[in-house]
């Protein structure tokens, strides 16, 4: 038109998230590039982020059959948010004590997205190192995959506690680090390090201090967790890598998850 103004549904407008040339605003997946808009059960969602093999228009929860790895879940691109899945097999790797835990697939760590967070708002109850099913709606909270509005969590046997990744550089796992993503939710371990801030600030409340690389740590888990002073040389601190809120955060579990020289 000739109104002066750009037309929100111009192929090639600026308001285009995914970059596939379809503006988000017309966009029937607009978190996930399908320039092709394909919707073959037509309810206006696009089959690269429909997890539904049938048409759901008001957009209702639809269950995935069958159970499945968190690398099946997670691998990008992901495109079962929204939708019911049951996981099965994964181990509990720490309990928060506020409202859920952490899941990791035994699997080659190295891989990534191995790495889940089950919100119970603490209406279950499991132990680290017990194999899980889990069923619930597999959502996406401020960036941290995770199962929420959990139907059911049983304890299927003994787990073998996966090991820890280990970045090259504690940068690398940090807040916008390379492999911050792909290690979410993991089992992670930085190695000879130091505390650069003691009283860091962030967008909420999870930081207690900074160390080599801008890698955030908190006592979510960890309650009393002292904050060593600036400066403190730190052999290795490892645990769950949680995201919130916009920053990347190492989750110590106990007084054996950080050592010092």
């Amino acid at each position: 038109d000739l109104d002066g103004f750009e037309d929100l549904c111009e192929a090639g407008s600026r308001y285009d998230s995914d970059g596939d040339r379809v503006p988000s605003r017309c966009d029937l997946c607009p978190g996930v590039g399908d320039p092709g808009q394909e919707d073959t059960d037509g309810d206006g969602k696009g089959d690269a982020c429909d997890p539904c093999e049938v048409a759901n228009p008001d957009l209702t929860l639809c269950e995935v059959e069958g159970e499945h790895s968190l690398a099946e879940l997670l691998t990008p691109p992901v495109t079962r948010f929204g939708a019911v899945v049951t996981v099965a097999g994964a181990v509990v790797t720490a309990v928060r004590r506020d409202n859920g835990f952490f899941l990791q697939d035994s699997a080659d760590p190295t891989e990534g997205f191995r790495g889940l967070y089950v919100y119970t708002d603490g209406g279950f109850t499991v132990s680290v190192g017990d194999s899980v099913r889990v069923r619930g709606e597999l959502g996406d909270y401020f960036g941290r995959p995770q199962i929420g509005e959990v139907e059911l969590v049983e304890v299927i046997g003994a787990g073998e506690l996966p090991p820890y990744v280990v970045p090259g550089e504690p940068a690398e796992v940090a807040t916008s680090g390379v492999d911050a993503e792909r290690y979410r939710s993991m089992l992670v371990r930085v190695e000879s390090v130091e505390v650069t801030d003691s009283s860091p600030s962030c967008e909420s409340s999870s930081c207690l201090f900074e160390v080599t690389g801008g890698l955030l740590v908190d006592d979510l888990i960890y309650e009393g967790m002292a904050t060593p002073t600036l400066g403190t040389a730190i052999t290795f601190i490892q645990g769950p890598l949680d995201y919130a809120r916009g920053n990347s955060v190492l989750l110590p579990t106990g007084a054996g998850d950080i050592e010092f020289p």
